[in-house]
């Protein structure tokens, strides 16, 4: 009995390719992959239109999508690659703009819903988030060369290089309570601190050593020492679910004991943010802080992070579904999301870890890993349908991975970025002025009976947050800053309609 038709994806397909562009033989290349033999004929056969397909397509799909609306997702992608690359790119963002080019093009029943922007992402591997510009990619060049290769690879070994980063995860949120309003938020005010997580996953360069997953949440959790007793997870919470200076600092304290105690150095690799502070007290931990807005660089958003909110959500999509066929409650406690939490990381294998760390190895001294054959990506829909016996429910491929891009610390006090062209939305797009001038630089003018303006409060409030930063810094005062600044911004849009 011949067993059932193995879908490629077009990494997989691209390795392949290029394995017999390498000169492996056909049978090699088959026992290899565990595919037969037509199929790599196939793809030798049809190389050319595989390849140019990649260039449009996320590498994880196995099936090239096309568009109903070809000019539409034409001129949107058009519009991507030119001004998109100035803007920070979101949801509300990409909505606004393909429904513009929509009416200019005369699709007056065009409807941008979450699935139809889920799948343009999907086609032309688009990731929300701040444009990779040539200034970016620059830096990032620019750090590998001087500040990676030259001053820190060799000064420690692969298994005492790590990574740290928070991710967001909406742990109770089922395919059926997904709307627009929680698609688009990313709770840079602390919003719907209830229903989520944040989890710091930490790993070294090898894949070796994972670190105990930290999670914050908004509710205490009864005896939790006890209950989770021997998993690899600790957990604190605060009113907002964010990760804190002081929950960071707990946690590299804790371990630098431990490493004390191990007689052993490391190097963590981490991104600026409001949570992670200089602790020059560490002992036996070294903090290289990232440049800024060089996210490629970031060990875990190079896969790591997708793979555990992707175990996630299949293990909650299990019990979800495991709970409807008892005839039992589906809802998703804390202590099911923890425990399902800690499944998700432990299910992140080394190859993962490895292939994340790719762009830091040093090819002199380690192994290419980039010829290992990835394992196959099995998008959500098509994994329930094998075990479920074809059982669908609505927006299973977005629900994997809907929640990417929350708010996972008390953003950095800043002015508001405008979009050009686009209504900037309260809650996103937060940069850092480095520019500050203390009360003593500032000039003030004599009292005056006169309309305050707009500029004169934004004014204002750099003032405070010079103050603060000098004096005190703690995280409620940042909050606060951040909620004003943010009110300003409202008050302007009101002015200008």
């Amino acid at each position: 009995m011949s067993g059932k038709r193995k879908v490629l994806s077009y990494q997989l397909k691209r390795q392949i390719i290029e394995e017999m562009s390498n000169g492996t033989k056909n049978i090699q290349v088959c026992k290899k992959f565990g595919i037969p033999s037509s199929t790599v004929s196939t793809l030798w056969r049809d190389r050319q239109r595989i390849m140019e397909e990649l260039e449009d397509v996320s590498p994880f799909c196995k099936r090239a999508r096309k568009s109903t609306k070809d000019d539409l997702d034409n001129a949107l992608m058009a519009w991507v690659k030119t001004d998109g690359q100035k803007v920070v790119l979101s949801g509300k963002v990409l909505k606004v703009q393909a429904e513009r080019i929509a009416a200019d093009l005369g699709h007056v029943d065009f409807n941008c819903s979450q699935g139809w922007l889920h799948r343009f992402r999907t086609r032309h591997n688009i990731s929300y988030g701040k444009s990779k510009s040539d200034c970016s990619a620059k830096q990032e060049s620019e750090w590998l060369k001087t500040t990676w290769n030259d001053a820190l690879r060799r000064a420690y070994a692969d298994e005492d290089v790590y990574a740290a980063h928070e991710v967001g995860l909406f742990f109770d949120t089922t395919p059926e309570m997904m709307s627009n309003e929680i698609m688009e938020e990313k709770c840079f005010e602390g919003q719907l601190a209830e229903g989520r997580l944040t989890a710091m996953l930490c790993c070294n360069m090898t894949g070796t050593d994972k670190r105990p997953l930290a999670v914050v949440g908004s509710s205490h959790v009864p005896s939790f020492s006890g209950y989770f007793e021997g998993m690899s997870i600790t957990y604190t919470h605060n009113t907002q679910s964010w990760m804190t200076r002081e929950i960071f600092e707990k946690e590299m304290f804790t371990w630098d004991e431990e490493l004390r105690q191990a007689n052993r150095n490391i190097l963590v690799l981490v991104n600026g943010c409001s949570a992670h502070v200089r602790l020059t007290a560490l002992e036996n931990i070294r903090l290289c802080f990232l440049p800024k807005d060089a996210s490629g660089l970031q060990p875990i958003e190079r896969g790591i992070s997708q793979y555990f909110r992707r175990s996630y959500r299949r293990q909650l999509l299990v019990k979800i579904l495991d709970d409807l066929e008892a005839g039992m409650s589906q809802k998703v406690t804390l202590v099911e999301a923890l425990v399902l939490a800690h499944e998700a990381w432990r299910l992140v294998d080394c190859e993962v870890i490895k292939r994340a760390f790719a762009n830091l190895r040093s090819s002199e001294d380690t192994p290419d890993t980039s010829q290992t054959p990835e394992p196959p990506y099995e998008r959500l829909s098509e994994w329930l349908q094998e075990r479920r016996n074809g059982l669908q429910l609505e927006n299973l491929d977005v629900f994997e991975s809907f929640d990417e891009g929350l708010s996972t610390c008390i953003p950095d006090v800043g002015l508001i970025t405008c979009v050009p062209d686009v209504p900037p939305a309260p809650s996103e797009d937060l940069t850092v002025k480095e520019e500050c001038r203390t009360p003593e630089e500032l000039q003030l003018e004599p009292e005056q009976d006169y309309l305050t303006t707009v500029d004169d409060a934004k004014e204002a409030l750099k003032t405070l947050a010079c103050f603060f930063e000098q004096h005190s810094k703690k995280d409620e005062t940042l909050l606060a800053l951040d909620v004003l600044n943010r009110n300003i911004d409202d008050v302007t849009r009101s002015l200008q309609s």
